[in-house]
């Protein structure tokens, strides 16, 4: 029997980018390519006059079920009893990581970035080399996740900050700059993750996302630059596991930072007069940022221009303020503008300095009074809020607390599972192994054995969906929309065309959830079913 070359998904409703639900209609796909496409016609040669070609077609009736893309998880650990950070042999990794991206699609993931969390340099330089050929040896299977990249959380992170992550692992500062970095997880790790001369697509190439999740306030992140140096070099840079300041945390915006990882957990709260990371997310759009530079020692400080009242009263000590008074006069001058504002055309700051065959900037400009410029000949700096990944299991951050981020900023939220290798329905409640201690399963959430520290979760991305819309007292389809087109979203403006997923437009990989108001109904995968409810 002859397989139909198309295939008619055939009185849906399609949600869109918006969350809000197209009128009833069709998505086509062709079986060849696994696109979604134009509706088939074919030409009579005696009249000319083209029609829809039925033989060819198969029509499935979805009797008015919503069609999103796929799922996206930019932050999951591990699943179905695969552990990503941990790494026995090559084979085992690569089987690992295999079974866990079958049982993934089948939960309605239909692409993820492996997130290893805090280890040892031995483990990153076994592991990241595997992790990059894996969307090359996997993607020939029509029943597997796709491997989006890679999220490195850690070890760059706060010990005050650490969470579930071994302080044993943790490197609490960058002094060497971005060798730091080259140390830790391999310099052609950190520049690029393939040679050019691969063969490899340069589009494919350039979809291959780098996400890294670091403390801005460690030495050498900002005032060596490292946080510029990794933007530079094609990474999302995200900001948790910290203890930074508001001033550093507008600092990280005003060098390229784009995220923030699980908001509210491993990060100061929100204090009024110290908002600190959660702060950004206050932040109007295309907020502007004024650089202070101070005359005597070059450090910068970079503060929002938000108007303030004026007649304010002095900030009590308790609690330092992010917004003070600047004094004007021999001591500090005011100076007010892009960080870029000295680039060249291929985007290179002319007063950094170039590190060899990398031209990664390896050191940031030490200003002086000569080199301070008008404000007048300068325009600020505009930056956009962060993207925010949020744990919506009701366990890691409360339900108020999730309304709360996504009503202040739906367009940044971004559905995580943060998941370990716990995540798996038929695992029992209790003690189980990890590593060198043990995790407790309870009560739908996971801790470190013996304390009431969190160790990530154990949430099916589907279910964080369902869990937004109810927090948040928000439709399900604009829910669905934070696990889906905002993730590729916040990939870069451009990774949905390069890559060809994300969207419900011809041309585009046919990777695709199917719904109704109880949840998840259906999972496709570059047009293949892979299971329906019907």
């Amino acid at each position: 029997m002859e397989t139909e070359r198309y295939i008619q998904l055939t009185n849906l409703h399609m949600i869109l980018p918006s969350g809000e639900l197209s009128t009833l209609t069709s998505i086509y796909i062709d079986s060849s390519t696994g696109l979604i496409c134009s509706p088939p016609i074919t030409s009579s040669a005696d009249n000319g006059i083209q029609s829809k070609d039925v033989n060819s077609t198969r029509i499935i009736d979805l009797n008015g079920k919503w069609v999103s893309p796929g799922m996206v998880d930019i932050q999951i650990n591990g699943a179905f009893g695969i552990d990503l950070s941990e790494f026995p042999n090559e084979k085992e990794y690569v089987q690992g990581v295999k079974e866990m991206c079958k049982k993934l699609l089948e939960i309605g993931v239909t692409g993820f970035l492996p997130t290893i969390i805090s280890q040892k340099k031995e483990a990153y330089h076994s592991i990241l080399p595997i992790l990059s050929k894996l969307p090359e040896l996997l993607k020939a299977t029509e029943s597997l996740s796709r491997i989006l990249g890679w999220h490195l959380e850690g070890p760059f992170l706060s010990n005050k900050k650490s969470g579930c992550h071994p302080p044993s692992n943790l490197i609490t500062n960058a002094s060497a700059g971005i060798e730091s970095l080259y140390d830790i997880y391999g310099k052609e790790n950190v520049i690029q993750f393939r040679d050019d001369s691969d063969g490899i697509e340069k589009e494919e190439r350039e979809a291959f996302v780098k996400m890294i999740t670091l403390a801005p306030e460690l030495t050498g992140i900002l005032d060596q630059n490292v946080l510029g140096n990794l933007v530079e070099c094609g990474w999302k840079v995200s900001l948790g596991h910290t203890n930074a300041t508001t001033e550093q945390a507008l600092q990280s915006l005003s060098r390229g930072a784009t995220h923030i990882t699980h908001l509210f957990n491993a990060m100061p709260p929100l204090h009024h007069r110290e908002p600190g990371i959660i702060g950004l997310l206050g932040l109007p759009n295309n907020q502007t940022l004024k650089i202070e530079t101070k005359v005597k020692d070059g450090s910068q400080k970079v503060v929002s221009t938000v108007p303030s009242p004026t007649g304010r009263s002095k900030p009590t000590t308790r609690v330092p303020s992010p917004i003070t008074e600047v004094q004007i006069g021999s001591d500090i001058e005011s100076v007010s503008g892009q960080l870029n504002a000295d680039t060249d055309k291929a985007g290179h700051h002319s007063k950094f300095s170039s590190a060899g065959e990398s031209g990664i900037d390896q050191k940031l400009i030490e200003f002086n009074e000569k080199e301070l410029i008008n404000p007048e000949q300068r325009p600020d700096q505009m930056v956009k809020r962060p993207y925010f990944s949020i744990i919506a299991d009701g366990i890691h951050v409360h339900p108020e607390a999730i309304s709360m981020a996504y009503n202040c900023y739906p367009e940044g939220c971004i559905l995580v599972s943060d998941a370990m290798h716990m995540l798996d329905p038929s695992l029992p409640d209790g003690i189980h192994p990890w590593r060198d201690g043990a995790i407790e399963k309870k009560n739908g959430g996971i801790t470190l054995y013996g304390t009431d520290t969190l160790a990530g979760s154990i949430l099916p991305l589907s279910e964080a969906v369902k869990n937004l819309s109810k927090f948040s007292g928000i439709s399900l389809p604009k829910s669905i929309v934070c696990a889906t087109y905002n993730p590729i979203n916040s990939l870069g403006e451009n990774y949905g065309r390069k890559s060809r997923i994300g969207y419900l437009d011809a041309g585009y990989k046919a990777d695709l959830c199917i719904w109704d108001e109880n949840g998840l109904k259906g999972v496709w995968k570059n047009g293949k079913e892979i299971w329906y409810e019907a």
